[in-house]
């Protein structure tokens, strides 16, 4: 993220406005500081110090319910081939791709057999920290329907899957696997 510098400007007409600053490139915000005209009204009749004050006061709350905001975001972390570094990442993953095998080479599709159709995709399965999906999206298809469907279809069947281990849920609350999964030889797999 952009690290951004705030400081108070003001207008032909006095009222403050709030200007940021990204690469030292000044840029005039296009609303006034407080999205409350009664705010921006009782600082016309305050002097410079206390127009100060009280818009430092008002950032400090902005601040602070950003801070909030952040402090509430879920913890995500994504899984690749390339990420997965320690023994409780590369269990999950491990164990999750069991049982996704096993229940996509139980539900292979017929239609795709018969036809003899092959190919692969690369999908985002994002579970929360008790095993349930939280999202899941195809990221590059396939080019058959028929095997993105099933792929999709074999992320629910094997759901809810694991709740995170004691160790990966005190620093994940998402948990975002991305993989390759490949319809080939009649059989499923979902790897790197």
């Amino acid at each position: 993220s952009e690290l951004q510098i705030e400081r108070m400007s003001y207008r032909s007409d006095d009222r403050p406005w709030l200007t940021t600053a990204a690469d030292s490139h000044w840029q005039m915000a296009t609303q006034p500081l407080s999205d409350d005209p009664t705010q921006n009204n009782e600082l016309e009749g305050l002097d410079e110090h206390q127009r100060l004050n009280q818009q430092i006061a008002q950032l400090e709350a902005r601040l602070f319910e950003s801070k909030q905001r952040l402090a509430k975001a879920p913890r995500i972390k994504r899984l690749t081939s390339l990420s997965t570094r320690s023994a409780i990442d590369a269990e999950y993953l491990h164990q999750w791709r069991q049982r996704v095998e096993n229940v996509g080479n139980k539900h292979y599709p017929i239609q795709a057999r018969r036809r003899g159709i092959e190919g692969e995709l690369r999908m985002l399965v994002a579970l929360e920290s008790d095993g349930s999906i939280r999202e899941v999206k195809i990221l590059q298809s396939s080019g058959y329907s028929l095997l993105d469907r099933a792929a999709l279809r074999v992320v629910y069947l094997a759901a809810p899957y694991p709740p995170f281990g004691a160790e990966l849920a005190t620093e994940t609350d998402v948990l975002e696997i991305i993989r390759t999964w490949r319809f080939e030889n009649q059989q499923m797999s979902a790897r790197n």
